[in-house]
């Protein structure tokens, strides 16, 4: 990395960690207060397990329905994992139409913002929802970034708007 140059005003002594205090400290300010009506990220865990004897299975003979044949092994689900962040969200109409039964519709999208700390943890993540509706990965733009400092957008489109 280069070294700054002090003579145009660059200083090496960045306080990207009180920058990064007072962004993470706006996000929160505008979260909204009811907790199901902000964010969540769904982290996809394998849904069903097999167990015979206390012991888990690989997956074993199954009917048409998913039943396993065998009346001894034992059938466990998991729920999917919600994972939440500090984030700033804004929403919009996508530019694109789309031809629904009852008329031509604009979907909602949300373009998220986080910090790096909290996009690693979600960056992979193609589903969320947002205040009751469910909104599916789109695309991502290049990150801003201030020295180590760096902001990232996710931009999400409703699935099913409400």
């Amino acid at each position: 990395m280069a070294t700054p140059d002090s003579g145009l005003g660059i200083s090496v002594d960045f306080p990207s960690s009180d920058v990064e205090n007072g962004i993470r400290f706006a996000m929160q300010l505008g979260m909204h207060p009811d907790v199901d009506r902000q964010i969540y990220f769904l982290k996809k865990v394998p849904g069903v397990t097999y167990w015979r004897s206390g012991s888990q299975i690989s997956t074993p003979a199954l009917d048409r329905d998913g039943t396993p044949l065998d009346p001894t092994v034992e059938t466990r689900t998991q729920p999917d994992e919600k994972v939440r962040v500090d984030y700033a969200v804004e929403v919009n109409e996508t530019q694109t139409f789309v031809d629904s039964g009852v008329g031509v519709l604009r979907p909602t999208k949300i373009t998220i913002t986080l910090l790096y700390s909290d996009y690693v943890q979600v960056k992979d993540l193609r589903e969320c929802y947002y205040n009751g509706d469910r909104f599916i990965y789109s695309y991502e733009p290049e990150a801003d970034g201030l020295f180590d400092l760096a902001v990232h957008q996710l931009i999400y489109v409703a699935r099913d708007d409400t």
